[in-house]
């Protein structure tokens, strides 16, 4: 007898548990391509959205029994059914099978009395249907020949084989780098609460890391799609011109995928499979069920990024959408190593080596065969050659070549029995009635068949009834930018592999190709409109819109005229374009009108929008020709109790209920804008463009801009305003050279002009300040260093002496010595010796400030006043 240790492996049970259908997790499908065909009843285009089932995992150790021989015990409870010996496997040792429970941590081995080893009875949490096992992906399994039986509420079932040449994903692809373990295939063996494995007493040293998974799903008869009955019945021409009806994964319960797929050039062939379970399923609820099982197993225990079939198809005639994106794409599956790559994976459920599949069976694997085929002009009664890629399993070598049906059995390209004898005997019929779909699909009337690129769009808006028609030319590619077109007798799909097949017709197909077509600046169309009511209709593109309606015909938008169409509101906001724009001189520029707006594009100013009375006072004014130039901003409602402005590249139109729309030119504008608009200044109440007078002015409620052409304007208002026009404004002072709006009556303020200034405050009002004076006064410091004037003077003599007085000092001027300011103790005591008529005169220096100690002298013509806080002020007559 062998030693106890030497029996010890471990094999792990998982158990998933998937959600309630409707429940599942969700995911988007694969990204649709150029190639599609079937259509989804009443589904939506992802799985639902939820969280994820909760998987639970467990792992036991593979112990022998005591080394003393004695068997083990027979259980009492439940009676075991008498072993089978299905198709010639050895059963397990005795007539009665001796389950014995496993412990929370252990499968017990039997000691191999005969040629197989039993495990332990696993007993999970809930009820399970599907099971399976798995071992690490490079393990040797050859001698293994697993089989397992399951407890129901009528005892223990039979044996049933598992195979261990399970398909493998294609080398290269996401699944093959995906994928964490080899194993059997799913299998489906009905609602269990127990789980026993045989295996080969010669394999026991192949047992390290075995797993065994079980998978239970809740089953749901109330949440069944009908779907088979759609076109049971029909007459093969019938039926072709309807896409099948497919059952989504949403409907089904597909959680999400869990990495993207591949997805090859074409379809080529189908792969007909069977999934060599039970074929007692009673419902299709059961149905849904085992494939929800089948996906969480290929995803959880495998690795792989989805189930492995792209469809799946039950007793009934029901199609099952398998692998996301498999409806439009040609993606990559994993059933058959080494040919999954440009196959289309169909499974049978069921297993069907002495049972011949249903006739509605039989018919759907047809139907859809026929419709994926149909995408690729691939003839399902045809056959093609193959360049072999090897992989785990294959019959054929890498490198060598093949000659293949078109649909043809698992077991023509893998050592298995797969789908089964009499699943195999019935391709031959599968093939011929594919055949006769085929022809209805591809030849209608005897015209040129739909491209596989514009085949879903067919389809899904009611192929040759639809408003579509039938083809009446064959496919074009080749185009500028890389696309293809088919023209049908309803319209003309145009097809790229940035936006897929969508349909152009009339007037808008007829304004799109004279505009250039897919090589003009709006590519190719992201939508599809079937009739225009008289109202209107748009029709989008990758760069723009193409617009019709019966009030304005169609014209095309786009570049950044449409970008600023579509976010101002497209139709809704402007109405339907009036006239189509092709290019646009970045200096010249570009004007597109709509029924209730304009919009203009230029390289300096930008794409805006421009309408209503701004609009028309923009006309009037000239336009883009005028003055004002281009908008550089949008302005499509106005507030009529707030206002609004509009700016241009030369000025600003801005509207009021009150006083209507008015213009004002850049040099006012920018001014007006910087200073606050109409918040702080008020609106414009007179358009003032192209002024040419000397001095220009533009009123504004109490303030003014003033300028001179070609000068930025000021603003002057309120009691500084009326100082200037007091004093002669522009002739005596000139022109503002700042904006003040605002006053502190404390502070005061000063504004400047080109030849003096106005100062203002609460205690001195507003004075005029003449131009030498001011200037002067400026460089000191002005109101900071001698506070405001306390009088105006508007000139100075062109000879003698020229005095004003502020309130903290004099600033006294003459052509020979220059302005100077005199002020504090200092401007006392040369007042006190007569000022400009005293001995002292005027003076030749400017004294702001005194240090107490060292104190300071202000020199003038005549002498000089010294002061120090020791001294007090002291003059000195002549040099």
């Amino acid at each position: 007898m062998r030693r106890r240790d030497a029996w010890r492996r471990t094999i792990t049970v998982a158990v998933a548990l998937t959600a309630a259908l409707g429940a599942a997790a969700a995911g988007p499908a694969a990204a649709a391509d150029d190639t599609p065909l079937p259509v989804v009843t009443d589904a939506p285009a992802d799985e639902h959205t939820g969280a994820a089932p909760q998987v639970d995992v467990a792992e036991l150790d593979v112990v022998a029994p005591a080394s003393d021989g004695t068997p083990p015990a027979e259980p009492t409870t439940p009676a075991p059914a008498p072993a089978a010996d299905p198709g010639g496997v050895p059963s397990a040792p005795g007539a009665t099978p001796p389950p014995t429970t496993g412990t929370a941590d252990e499968l017990v081995l039997q000691d191999p009395a005969g040629p197989r080893v039993l495990s332990a009875v696993v007993e999970p949490d809930a009820e399970f249907q599907t099971v399976a096992l798995t071992w690490p992906v490079d393990a040797d399994v050859s001698d293994l020949a697993p089989q397992v039986r399951t407890r129901t509420t009528d005892g223990w079932s039979d044996w049933v084989p598992l195979e261990t040449d399970e398909s493998a994903p294609d080398e290269g692809t996401a699944d093959a780098r995906a994928q964490r373990r080899g194993g059997t295939p799913s299998v489906w063996v009905g609602a269990s609460d127990a789980v026993q494995i045989s295996v080969a007493a010669v394999a026991t040293e192949q047992l390290e890391d075995v797993r065994l998974a079980v998978v239970g799903s809740e089953v749901d008869e109330t949440a069944v799609p009908d779907v088979a009955g759609a076109t049971r019945g029909m007459s093969p021409l019938a039926a072709a011109t309807q896409a099948p009806a497919v059952v989504s994964r949403a409907q089904w319960g597909a959680r999400a995928q869990v990495c993207t797929p591949d997805t090859a050039q074409r379809v080529s062939a189908v792969v007909v499979h069977h999934t060599a379970g039970s074929n007692a399923y009673a419902s299709p609820a059961e149905a849904m069920a085992q494939i929800r099982n089948d996906q969480r197993y290929h995803i959880e225990s495998r690795g792989w990024c989805d189930i492995g079939y792209n469809f799946l198809v039950d007793h009934w005639g029901n199609i099952y959408e398998g692998r996301a994106g498999s409806l439009t794409s040609p993606v990559v599956g994993v059933h058959a190593g080494g040919f999954n790559t440009g196959t289309v994976g169909v499974s049978m459920l069921g297993t069907f080596g002495t049972v011949a599949p249903s006739s509605a069976m039989r018919d759907a694997v047809a139907r859809i065969a026929a419709w994926r085929l149909a995408a690729y002009d691939v003839d399902p009664r045809g056959s093609s050659t193959w360049t072999t890629s090897g992989g785990e399993n294959s019959r054929w070598p890498g490198g060598g070549v093949v000659h293949l049906p078109n649909v043809f059995g698992h077991r023509d390209v893998a050592f298995t029995a797969c789908p089964g004898d009499q699943g195999y005997a019935t391709l031959g019929a599968v093939r011929s009635a594919a055949g006769s779909y085929w022809d209805a699909a591809t030849d209608w009337r005897g015209g040129p068949s739909v491209s596989p690129q514009m085949r879903l769009l067919w389809d899904r808006t009611g192929g040759p009834s639809g408003p579509l028609g039938v083809p009446v030319a064959g496919q074009r590619c080749g185009l500028t930018p890389d696309g293809c077109v088919q023209q049908f007798s309803g319209a003309s799909v145009y097809w790229s592999r940035a936006t897929g097949a969508q349909a152009v017709g009339g007037l808008v197909l007829a304004r799109w190709l004279s505009s250039g077509g897919p090589a003009a600046g709006i590519g190719y169309p992201t939508s599809t409109v079937f009739g225009c009511p008289a109202s209107g209709c748009v029709q989008t593109f990758q760069g723009g819109v193409v617009a019709w309606s019966g009030a304005t015909g169609a014209h095309l938008v786009g570049g950044l005229i449409h970008v600023r169409f579509a976010a101002v509101g497209g139709v809704r906001e402007l109405g339907y374009p009036t006239s189509t724009v092709l290019g646009c001189d970045a200096v010249a520029g570009c004007r597109q009108t709509f029924q209730r707006s304009d919009i203009t594009w230029s390289g300096a100013t930008g794409a805006h929008a421009i309408g209503g009375i701004i609009g028309a006072t923009w006309q009037r004014a000239g336009g883009a020709s005028g003055p004002l130039g281009y908008p550089s901003s949008t302005t499509l409602a106005c507030d009529p109790t707030a206002g609004c402005t509009q700016r241009f590249a030369g000025g600003a139109i801005s509207w009021t209920q009150k006083g209507g729309a008015v213009a004002m030119g850049a040099e006012v504008a920018q001014e007006w804008l910087d200073q606050g608009g109409a918040r702080t200044v008020g609106y414009p109440t007179a358009t003032v463009l192209g002024c040419g007078a000397a001095v220009c002015e533009q009123p504004f409620g109490g303030t003014v801009a003033v300028w001179r052409p070609g000068q930025r304007a000021g603003l002057v208002g309120g009691l500084i305003l009326q100082r200037w026009r007091a004093v002669g404004g522009a002739s005596t002072l000139g022109v503002p050279t700042t904006s003040v709006l605002g006053c502190d009556p404390t502070a005061g303020c000063t504004q400047w002009f080109t030849d003096g200034a106005v100062s203002w405050s609460g205690r001195t009002g507003a004075q005029a300040v003449p131009g030498a004076t001011a200037g002067r006064w400026r460089e000191i410091g002005a109101a900071t260093a001698t506070g405001h004037p306390v009088e105006t003077r508007t000139s100075c003599p062109a000879s003698g002496a020229c005095l004003q007085r502020f309130e903290r000092a004099t600033l006294a001027s003459s052509p020979t010595t220059g302005t100077h300011s005199v002020g504090g103790i200092i401007e006392s005591a040369w007042r006190g010796t007569g000022g400009v008529t005293g001995p002292l005169g005027l003076p030749t220096s400017t004294v702001l400030g005194c240090d107490p100690g060292a104190g300071c002298t202000q020199q003038f013509v005549g002498g000089s006043v010294h002061w120090s806080a020791a001294t007090g002020a002291r003059t000195r007559i002549g040099s």
